[in-house]
């Protein structure tokens, strides 16, 4: 006797409800997991290698090339400032 068609369906629905929500469970779970630590691992290393090291390279190096720079013109101007004012 075969079974009854309402039977196969809730078989299938219960198969298809604990399947799904197994696979929801675990492969979130890994996903989390796994790729959310190696993004922290990976983004984030490169982000301080990468972006950090460029902020301070380029940062820095504008800041020290621009402060310098200010620093020399404020002394040429006082120098010629105090030349002027001894003529």
């Amino acid at each position: 006797m075969l079974p009854h068609p309402k039977s196969i369906h809730g078989e299938i629905d219960g198969w298809m409800d604990g399947w799904m929500d197994g696979w929801m469970d675990g492969w979130m779970d890994g996903w989390m997991d796994g790729w959310m630590d190696g993004w922290m691992d990976g983004w984030m290393d490169g982000w301080m290698d990468g972006w950090m090291d460029g902020w301070m390279d380029g940062w820095m190096d504008g800041w020290m090339d621009g402060w310098i720079d200010g620093l020399f013109i404020e002394i040429q101007e006082d120098t010629i400032a105090i030349s002027q004012w001894q003529k």
